[in-house]
């Protein structure tokens, strides 16, 4: 399809289907759990990326799947060839307002299911003693025992059960995509929302940089 003239490739990734309208996060978190498709982990990570953004206790600024967050970013949290790699256990990449830098996995489990170390060894040995991040987080909607524990304080990581941090939140303005407004300067205005994902075929660069980086002028 064409946006502002330019051919694009649209997916779109709608991060409210299936979940239930409760007062509270909880029942969304719980839906995404329960729910029994092969894609629940990417549309977890999804959420995850539009809703920290907007509870004030995460500090959290920006946020970006890995596959999706701006090289220099990821450079600036890794070292080396680690920064290049499409797959180094860490799933989102949050930068928070004080420029902070939080590597984040992200455990869709069954509520019943517990997280065990093959789950967070990759993630584990990239993070830990890794000095250009402020904290490394897992976030799962399952549980965990006293050796995932012991190795969470070792790694002096945390651990995050989303339910029990953030359940009680009201749902109202929380986990869905504010409109991102971008201005080619062609008099041509695209708003973009967290849950469409756009890929550049012939897309302008300073567009897509924007679109990948998050800043623009958010509406509401």
């Amino acid at each position: 399809m064409t946006v502002c003239g330019y051919d694009v490739w649209m997916d779109i990734v709608d991060l409210e289907a299936d979940l239930p309208s409760g007062d509270t996060l909880r029942e969304r978190i719980l839906a995404l759990a329960l729910l029994e498709d092969a894609n629940k982990g990417e549309r977890f990570e999804r959420w995850l990326v539009e809703t920290l953004v907007q509870i004030p206790s995460t500090e959290i600024a920006r946020a970006w799947r890995w596959q999706e967050c701006p090289t220099p970013l990821r450079r600036r949290a890794f070292r080396g060839p680690l920064a290049d790699l499409p797959d180094t256990g860490v799933d989102i990449l949050a930068e928070r307002h004080d420029g902070g830098l939080i590597a984040i996995q992200a455990k869709c489990l069954h509520p019943d299911r517990s997280l065990v170390l093959d789950d967070l060894k990759q993630f584990w040995l990239k993070t830990k003693g890794n000095s250009r991040l402020a904290a490394h987080w897992v976030v799962t909607t399952g549980e965990w025992g006293k050796t995932v524990a012991a190795h969470a304080r070792d790694a002096n990581g945390a651990l995050i059960n989303a339910q029990a941090e953030w359940g009680d939140l009201p749902a109202a303005d929380l986990g869905r995509a504010k409109p991102l407004q971008l201005d080619d300067n062609q008099g041509c205005t695209t708003y973009l929302f967290g849950g469409i994902n756009l890929r550049p075929r012939q897309m302008g660069r300073r567009i897509w940089q924007h679109a990948l980086q998050g800043t623009g002028t958010p509406t509401s």
